[in-house]
């Protein structure tokens, strides 16, 4: 199963602003609950949509990209059953990931 992505970077300042947090040692979470919200910006609520972020703060290009794939990987097993679901999720990395 592949989830849907947010690419653009207005789409992952509105989860941060509008969103939850959530926090962990080895990553941060935002969730925005599109259903609950006025919808996104010009678009139609249609489901799930992941990002993935690692500043260069958690190493080079290696392990940054590294870390995007596992992360990916963990959250298209994790968030399976939640697709369908409206709302947008955006990780944020740290070094503790690898």
């Amino acid at each position: 199963m592949r989830l849907a992505r947010l690419t653009q970077r207005k789409q992952f300042l509105a989860a941060a602003e509008h969103g939850r947090r959530f926090r962990s040692s080895s990553f941060t979470v935002q969730v925005r609950d599109a259903a609950a919200e006025e919808g996104r910006e010009g678009e139609e609520a249609r489901g799930l949509r992941l990002g993935l972020t690692a500043s260069r703060k958690t190493g080079n290009a290696v392990k940054r990209n590294r870390i995007r794939r596992r992360l990916r990987a963990a959250a298209a097993k994790a968030l399976a059953d939640q697709a369908d679901r409206p709302c947008d999720v955006v990780v944020i990395a740290r070094t503790e990931v690898l």
